[in-house]
Parts: structure tokens; C-alpha cells; sequence
């Protein structure tokens, strides 16, 4: 039913007064229709909308809850109260709001851009795919709507739409900085040039420690750690909080051969004494300390946790990796191609599980990274994954086994003498532990300029036969490609007598 006239005029007015901004005259207008009983339809939806444009989200989202009830099928009020929910933080109860938009009006492209962004901004981005393609069908033309998609479509690794909805909206709108941002983003991570859109993005927002951090890691990707350094410290100097601001300033100077990383690197360390960024490694990279008889297992979780998403496509397409297979073959050659019971080192994703599944009555997997752990989970190959370190899993499994394998693994570990005496341990009489390294000219081990460690054909038989195995193989190998060529490889099984 509609207010008396004179109650409609001055309805109007407030709705007038509100959207001009006069909060003021518009409470005064509320103060005034608010003596009128029964109460004026539409006011419950004015008081909502004005405590709204106040901030105060819990009281517009009760006005606007009695505006619906009074008229259910009315659309306002049902969008305003999801935008209230949003205000208070209830992403669950603003997204239902939103759901009931979408039910009154399915073609809104504001309710569907709306109830994208709040899904993006949980994290959530695949689920927010959906209404984000129903509101680019709808407002084709928007630029801001083309990055938000981008962002879900990345999520589900569709790359290639994910990167022409990026260049489609600095098309739209070339003002933005942020689709310039998530543009060289996804340049670079696809290994391509992303500098241009990086410094589009910088001199659109200077001000943004993250335009400038992209802007470093463009020009650090592309080998000029030189023009990285500029950006990376105006980065640190925005944030100098940051740890990984620091982390990146750190290592392109370290590349460029700058003592001035080593205390960028102390620094690190005293911010995050769990190592996570791996500051201990690349400190024994300077020469400033020995190296680690091992990093950090904060480090090789936090990178591979990092890497999980990309890992696979990553390693098979960009690397040529084929560590299962010749690991399988190693098992043939060494008469150890029928184990039982299995366990996988370093399991990753599972790609060696999946390789070795159909031989192994048991197979369990142990992982630093909870995220890779994850993903292998998600395969189905595993009887069971367990997240810790490495020695200490296999420590408390003695004689459980009958092989033990780890791809690519130990590249991460220098001294593996605490691993060899727990696999020894681990191995039933008879079994076997086949791995591969990289191979090192010394004959122990060493850091490499790469962060992971080598290991010389003499330590291992020195190690073998010190824990009581037997060397069935050890032989040259490479498990993958860097820079278009083969990494230089060991292949090694070894039996328990």
C-alpha cells in the first residue's frame, strides 16, 4: 500500500537528501515520517539505507530485514541488506542475500558482480567463477568486472582466457592499475615478459609496495636483478615490514654480487627465525657462513607449499621431468621391480606413487608440504600420507618396508647420512632404497648457486657401505631440463643384505 501523498513527498525527499549526501537532513526527514503510525511503508528501507551510508551495518541490516518482510518481493531492500551483511563482514549471510537477489532479479549484472567480488575476497576464487561469467555476459564492456574474472579463471587454470580477459579490460579502462598488476603477474608466472605491464602498473599507483614488488620480480624474472633492485627498494621502503619484500630486495642483490644482501638476509632471519624464506641457505650463498647441513624444513615446506599449484605443469612441461621413470627402470634393472610394501620419500603431488602403485601391495608417502600432501591426497594412490620431516617419519618405522624411493628428494638435504641410517632401518632384509641427485664434482656434497645440494658418486658408496647396503646401481642420470638442458644426475639402488 502506498503512503498518503504528503508521507510520499517527504519519502521522497529523504531518498533525495540521502543520495546527495545530506545524512543530516535525511535523519531529520527519517525523525519526522518516524511519527507517523502506522509506519510509512518504504521507511524501514530509508533508515536502513541511511544507517548504511553511516557504517553502521548492523543496524541498516535490521531495518532492512523489516523493510523485506514488509514487502517481500521487493528488490532494493533485499540487495541493500547483502550489501549491510558484507559491511558487518558475514560473507556466509551476504552471500545468501545475494542468492535471493539473483532468485528476484537473475539478470542484475550488480547483484552478480557484487556477489563475485565478496567470493573473491574470501578466497574462495573458483566459486566465484560462476557469477562472474553471468555478469560479464551481462555487462560485457566492464573492465573491472574483465580482472575479477581473470582472477577466478587463473584459479582454475584456465590461463589463456584468464589473459585475454586481462587485456581486454586495460583496453575498457586503461586507468586501473590493477589488471595491469595481475596482467605481468601471469606473465610471468607463464614465463613470459611482464615488465611493461608491471611499470603500467607502478606509475599508475607508486604508492603501492605490491606494484613495486611486481615490478621488481618482473625485471628479476627476466635476468636484469640491476633495474630489480630500484623498485624492489622502493617496495621495502613503502613496507619495511615486509618480509618478503626483504626477501626479494635480498636476492636480487645478491645476484648482482652486493654485500649489501647479507644483512638484508640477517635481517630476514632475526623477522622470521623459522627460516621460512630459506635466508640461512642463501647467506651461506654469499660466503658469509658455512652452508646449513641442510635448510631449514620451514624453507622447503613454505616453497613447496608455494609451488603446489603450478608444480606439475610446471615440472613435466617446463622441466621434461621423468625422475618415476627412471626410477622404475632402475627397479627392473636391479631385480627389485616386485616390492610390497612401499614408502615414498619426498612424495610431492604423487607422481611417483601414481608410477609405482600397480607394484606395491602398501604404499605410504611423507611430505613436508601440506599443500603438496594435499594434492597426492586428491590422487587416490596413497594407503597413507603423512606431513613431517623426513628422517624422523622413517625413524619411527623400522623394518616396515620393503622399498623405499625419493625422486628428485634428496637434492634438498646435504648431509645424508641421518637419512641413510633411518632408511637402513626402515628396509625388511632383501629391500631397497633407489633415489636419484644432482651429481656434485666434490666428493661429499656442496650447495649449489641454485640453493639445492650435490652429492659426489664416491660419497654415496662411502655412505652405503657404512650403513650396511649394498649399491645394486649407481650410475649418471638426469631426472629434467633447466635452460634447455639436461641437469646433471645420479641414479642410485641399494639393497639390505
Amino acid at each position: 500500500m502506498k503512503p498518503p501523498q504528503p508521507l510520499a513527498d517527504l519519502l521522497a525527499r529523504g531518498f533525495a537528501l540521502l543520495e546527495a549526501g545530506l545524512l543530516d537532513d535525511a535523519r531529520q526527514v527519517t525523525r519526522r515520517l518516524d511519527a507517523y503510525r502506522p509506519e510509512p511503508p518504504g521507511l524501514a528501507y530509508l533508515l536502513g539505507l541511511l544507517a548504511l551510508a553511516e557504517g553502521q551495518g548492523r543496524k541498516a541490516a535490521q531495518h532492512l530485514a523489516r523493510a523485506m518482510v514488509q514487502n517481500p518481493e521487493a528488490l532494493p531492500p533485499a540487495l541493500a541488506w547483502a550489501r549491510a551483511q558484507t559491511r558487518q563482514g558475514r560473507s556466509v549471510e551476504a552471500l545468501a542475500g545475494y542468492r535471493r537477489v539473483q532468485v528476484l532479479a537473475p539478470d542484475l549484472p550488480i547483484a552478480c558482480s557484487e556477489a563475485a567480488e565478496l567470493t573473491l575476497a574470501t578466497g574462495n576464487l573458483r566459486t566465484a567463477l560462476t557469477p562472474l561469467e553471468r555478469a560479464v555476459r551481462l555487462r560485457s564492456d566492464h573492465a573491472g568486472l574483465r580482472n575479477n574474472i581473470a582472477l577466478a579463471l587463473r584459479a582454475t587454470d584456465r590461463l589463456d582466457e584468464a589473459e585475454r580477459n586481462l587485456r581486454h579490460a586495460v583496453t575498457l579502462d586503461p586507468q586501473p592499475a590493477s589488471p595491469y598488476a595481475n596482467l605481468a603477474d601471469l606473465l610471468r608466472h607463464r614465463h613470459r615478459p611482464a615488465a611493461a605491464y608491471a611499470r603500467r602498473a607502478a606509475l599508475l599507483e607508486p604508492t603501492s609496495a605490491d606494484h613495486q614488488r611486481q615490478l621488481g620480480q618482473a625485471y628479476a624474472a627476466s635476468g636484469d636483478d640491476a633495474a630489480a633492485v630500484p623498485a624492489l627498494r622502493s617496495a621495502v621502503a613503502l613496507l619495511p615490514a615486509r618480509a618478503d619484500l626483504l626477501w626479494l630486495l635480498a636476492q636480487s642483490l645478491r645476484r648482482t654480487g652486493s654485500d649489501a644482501a647479507i644483512p638484508l638476509f640477517q635481517w630476514l632471519l632475526r623477522l622470521d627465525p623459522s627460516d621460512s624464506f630459506g635466508a640461512g641457505l642463501a647467506l651461506a650463498q654469499t660466503g658469509a657462513v658455512p652452508a646449513p647441513l641442510a635448510p631449514a624444513a620451514a624453507h622447503i615446506a613454505a616453497l613447496y607449499d608455494q609451488y603446489a599449484p603450478s608444480f606439475e605443469i610446471d615440472l613435466l612441461g617446463t622441466l621434461a621431468y621423468r625422475g618415476p621413470e627412471i626410477l622404475l627402470d632402475a627397479l627392473v634393472r636391479g631385480g627389485l621391480n616386485a616390492p610390497r610394501d612401499v614408502l615414498d620419500l619426498g612424495c610431492g603431488t604423487g607422481l611417483m606413487g601414481a608410477a609405482i602403485r600397480s607394484r606395491a601391495r602398501r604404499l605410504d608417502g611423507i611430505d613436508l608440504s601440506p599443500r603438496m600432501v594435499e594434492i597426492a591426497r586428491h590422487r587416490a594412490v596413497y594407503d597413507d600420507l603423512t606431513v613431517g620431516d623426513l628422517v624422523e617419519c622413517i625413524k619411527a618405522r623400522p623394518g616396515r618396508y620393503d622399498l623405499l624411493v625419493a625422486a628428485d628428494v634428496l637434492i634438498h638435504l646435504g648431509d645424508l647420512a641421518p637419512l641413510m641410517a633411518a632408511a637402513a632401518a626402515a628396509l625388511r632384509p632383501g629391500g631397497g632404497f633407489a633415489f636419484t641427485v644432482e651429481r656434485g664434482e666434490r666428493n661429499d656434497f656442496a650447495l649449489s648457486p641454485t640453493g639445492r645440494y650435490t652429492h659426489g658418486e664416491a660419497y654415496l658408496r662411502s655412505l652405503a657401505d657404512s650403513h650396511g647396503l649394498i649399491v645394486r646401481l649407481l650410475e649418471p642420470t638426469s631426472t629434467r631440463r633447466e635452460q634447455g638442458r639436461p641437469v646433471p644426475g645420479l641414479l642410485c639402488l641399494l639393497a639390505a643384505p
